[in-house]
Parts: structure tokens; C-alpha cells; sequence
């Protein structure tokens, strides 16, 4: 679709056509077309909306442990860290991964570490509780969770 703003002629591309239904490609149109009468600009809000999904896909506790990870790794023993990422792996990506940070509660931490003092694995238990710890001051340094959700 084309459509200028501020004189200046743009492009906003709907969708390829099997994927996208002539139906769908004229709501798009019309809703492209009511953002402009308002005065916004259709591609800006397409770029905006791609950007928040884009952050809430990067912002799951598997993603943020795994960026802690790698920027810490240098500090670490070639064995300290794999052994760090298979207990993240293994323990709590499975219960919490796909989980945004900020929306992880720190009852839900609890629950996951419980699971390995069930197992009587105390020593990996308080590693990983260490480990969990540190990637939520990261998110918050990073500016992608407001509270540490750490269990003491």
C-alpha cells in the first residue's frame, strides 16, 4: 500500500497473497488507512508492534540466563559453566524458561528449587539458587524485569 506522510511517498507491505487472504489484506488496508487519518504512520506501528514481540520472545528467563551465561563464562571454568548450564537446562528451564521474567514470581523459583531438595541434591540446589539470583540482577541492570525474584 502506498501512502505518504510529511510529503514523503512510503510503502506498507500487507503480506505475501497465499498466506494472506484478500479479506485479511483489505482490513489491514482499512485499518492501515484509520492510523492515517488520525495522523499516525502505518509502518511505524508495523515496526513497533515486530519490535515488542521481538522483546517478549527475547525476554523469557531461558533467553536472559542464557545472555547472563555467555557474559559470565570468561570469569568461569570450562567446567563450572557447562556444568552451571546443565543444571539450567536439566532443572529449571523446563518449569520456567518460556516464562517472561518480569512475570516470574518467586514462589514459582521456590517451587523449582523444592524439586532439587526433594532430590537431596543440596549443593546444586544452592548454585543454581545463586545462579537464578545473579540472571535476575542482570535483567534488572538490563532493564528487563523491575525486582530481583530471588529466594533467600
Amino acid at each position: 500500500m502506498k501512502y505518504r506522510i510529511a510529503g514523503k511517498e512510503k510503502l506498507l507491505s500487507i503480506g505475501i497473497y497465499p498466506d494472506v487472504t484478500l479479506a485479511e489484506a483489505r482490513a489491514k488496508r482499512d485499518g492501515a488507512k484509520r492510523i492515517l487519518a488520525v495522523g499516525g504512520d502505518p509502518g511505524e506501528e508495523k515496526k513497533t508492534e515486530k519490535q515488542a514481540k521481538k522483546i517478549s520472545i527475547d525476554n523469557t528467563f531461558k533467553a536472559l540466563a542464557r545472555e547472563w551465561h555467555a557474559y559470565k563464562r570468561p570469569n568461569w571454568s570450562k567446567g563450572y559453566a557447562d556444568d552451571l548450564m546443565e543444571s539450567f537446562e536439566k532443572d529449571i528451564f523446563p518449569y520456567v524458561g518460556k516464562r517472561p521474567v518480569a512475570e516470574i514470581k518467586p514462589l514459582e523459583i521456590l517451587e523449582t528449587l523444592r524439586k532439587l531438595e526433594k532430590r537431596g541434591v543440596l549443593d546444586k540446589m544452592r548454585k543454581i539458587r545463586q545462579a537464578c539470583s545473579q540472571a535476575f540482577r542482570y535483567a534488572i541492570v538490563t532493564g528487563r524485569a523491575e525486582n530481583n525474584q530471588q529466594v533467600n
